[in-house]
């Protein structure tokens, strides 16, 4: 039984690691390694991780840093990973007691470097709010760009490079689209395993909705393109499609806090930028006409 790193980046989380923590410790699959980063809280995270690596029922290894942001952290939590696999979890979301077994099974079965599951989006209640389950299609694995509900091979990860930017929006986007821009080994499977706490007033949120030139977008954009621009196995119309949707996201997410002239400003900035890159965007055969 090959060993698992899950990592979990913790900032002022200590209200949900409860919760967490349990769904990690019911586990199925008994050879993990649990990575648990506490980023500069103030609100007794560490201390209170500390405790429960003192009675930990699996492998739990804690560790602490200055406020570094999610990015550092995830990237310094791949670093301390020593198992064969790494999967990745949010502070305040919970696993099925299944899904570590059924991401490795699939990942064993098909060779892959990556396996794609699907999710349950909840509310801060618990309430069921939205059920993914994904289609072996192309387009599915864009339809969650976390690095949550997938499992990655470690050697893949180091072999590649891949790494977290450190950007305001989409460091998480970054990771994945470089990861999915590296091989063509993923196995997309219709489980869902992964509970993902919907928190709408999370750091996340907040920042989407802030129009500013440090929390712009196209940081992230500019980024991949440069990357991108070799190696790349991803194909170009799914590429364009991927940019056409973080545009559409970043509009609607701004325009619920800023001002109409803010979100002209930035509606024309973006679509600057994409007609630059994407000359025929709107022959993209996966935009719909209606």
């Amino acid at each position: 039984m090959d060993k698992v790193s899950i990592v979990v980046p913790v900032f002022n989380g200590r209200q949900f690691l409860p919760y967490s923590l349990k769904s990690i410790y019911r586990q199925t699959y008994k050879n993990l390694e649990l990575i648990i980063i506490d980023d500069g809280s103030s609100d007794g995270s560490y201390s209170f991780l500390k405790q429960m690596e003192k009675h930990s029922v699996i492998n739990m290894k804690v560790y602490t840093q200055e406020n570094q942001g999610i990015a550092y952290t995830r990237n310094q939590g791949i670093v301390y990973a020593d198992g064969k696999y790494v999967l990745f979890m949010d502070q305040d979301d919970s696993i099925e007691p299944d899904y570590v077994e059924t991401l490795v099974k699939e990942a064993e079965e098909w060779n892959a470097d990556i396996v794609v599951s699907g999710y349950i989006r909840r509310k801060r209640k618990g309430r069921k709010k939205r059920i993914v389950s994904l289609k072996k299609e192309e387009w599915s694995k864009f339809m969650n760009i976390a690095p949550w509900g997938k499992i990655f091979r470690k050697d893949f990860i180091i072999k590649n490079q891949l790494y977290f930017l450190d950007v305001v929006k989409g460091e998480d986007c970054f990771f994945m689209i470089m990861a999915y821009s590296k091989t063509d080994k993923i196995q997309i499977i219709p489980y869902v395993g992964y509970h993902w706490i919907d928190q709408s007033i999370s750091v996340t949120n907040t920042v989407y909705t802030k129009i500013s030139k440090e929390s712009s977008i196209l940081y992230l954009f500019q980024a991949l393109i440069k990357e991108l621009s070799h190696n790349c196995l991803l194909s170009k119309n799914i590429l364009e499609f991927y940019f056409i949707k973080a545009i559409i996201y970043d509009l609607l997410f701004s325009s619920r806090g800023g001002k109409k002239e803010d979100i002209d400003c930035l509606y024309d900035e973006l679509f600057v930028w994409l007609r630059k890159n994407f000359p025929n965007y709107r022959k993209n055969k996966n935009i719909s006409p209606f």
